[in-house]
């Protein structure tokens, strides 16, 4: 199977999951050091669990305090505003995108002035005003959200090695490898139209660089020489008329017929022609002369 293969991702560490632990013991039991703390912060690598060692001849509770390490961060809402928007913990991005559909939801916005909000009897219980400015919001909402409430489990550490077994169930968020894989597979995507795209600009760049190129070349020999332009183009038209009315061969040289010579076209082909040569020999004449007075 020639199929590229799926890198599989290791396995998270128990740690990665988390912000801060704290882990709390009896104080009558533990009087000096009751707390132990882990922090991320300080941590330098991740870790599966931990070891903790106390000297001591009599039973211990224990209490253990984890914060899980949301990313992004999430806030836990003050019960009014968690009662409004029906949730309780939310990014800040979302709770305020939620505050600002229910507003418009509810036409709070004042028709005259759209970024004043006229508060309903919900929103006077959360904020406490009448009115407030649209652009306001986000920093009122520092008051109604805060840390997440830590996982708590407690726990009764045993001194005859016969500590009850116990199993936890904590719900966490871990990155989604596949909506990963998809978004790349869509940035993949969009950098091929746009690739498709700019092939196409490119072809169409070229196409009006040659219809320039070839308008350049037709007048430039025109200017160059007239006359040999005009004969030259009336006869490539007169081998097409033939050739299209099925007379080639019949017709005779258009050059050959005094009528040719009279056409304007030719006319001011020639007149243009001998003004230009005239224009030469004068330019010629005036060198010479240049060139003579500079060895005199």
């Amino acid at each position: 199977d020639d199929s590229p293969q799926r890198t599989s991702k290791p396995p998270c560490k128990f740690t990665s999951f988390f912000r801060k632990i704290f882990v709390q013991l009896d104080p009558h039991l533990s009087p000096r050091v009751d707390v132990i703390e882990w922090d991320r912060k300080k941590a330098s690598a991740e870790a599966d669990g931990f070891e903790i060692k106390r000297q001591g001849d009599r039973d211990c509770l224990v209490r253990i305090f984890m914060h899980v390490n949301y990313a992004p961060p999430r806030f836990k809402l003050s019960p009014p505003l968690a009662d409004l928007l029906g949730v309780r913990i939310d990014t800040r991005t979302n709770i305020i995108m939620a505050l600002y559909q229910y507003i418009k939801a509810h036409k709070l916005q004042d028709p005259g002035h759209p970024k004043m909000i006229i508060n309903n009897d919900v929103l006077q219980k959360v904020f406490g005003l009448d009115r407030m400015e649209m652009s306001s919001v986000p920093r009122r909402l520092q008051e109604h959200i805060g840390t997440p409430d830590p996982i708590i489990i407690d726990y009764n550490v045993k001194i005859d090695g016969h500590s009850p077994e116990m199993t936890c169930d904590i719900a966490v968020e871990e990155e989604n490898t596949y909506r990963t894989d998809v978004r790349e597979f869509l940035t993949h995507a969009n950098i091929a139209r746009e690739i498709d795209t700019l092939d196409d600009d490119i072809r169409t760049a070229i196409l009006h660089i040659n219809q320039h190129k070839n308008k350049k070349e037709f007048m430039g020999s025109f200017v160059e020489n007239p006359v040999d332009f005009c004969s030259t183009l009336v006869r490539s038209q007169v081998r097409d008329l033939q050739l299209l009315k099925g007379h080639v061969g019949r017709m005779a040289a258009p050059e050959g017929v005094v009528e040719y010579y009279k056409q304007p076209a030719v006319i001011d082909a020639v007149s243009r022609y001998l003004h230009r040569q005239q224009q030469q020999q004068q330019q010629q004449q005036q060198q010479q002369q240049q060139q003579q007075q500079q060895q005199q």
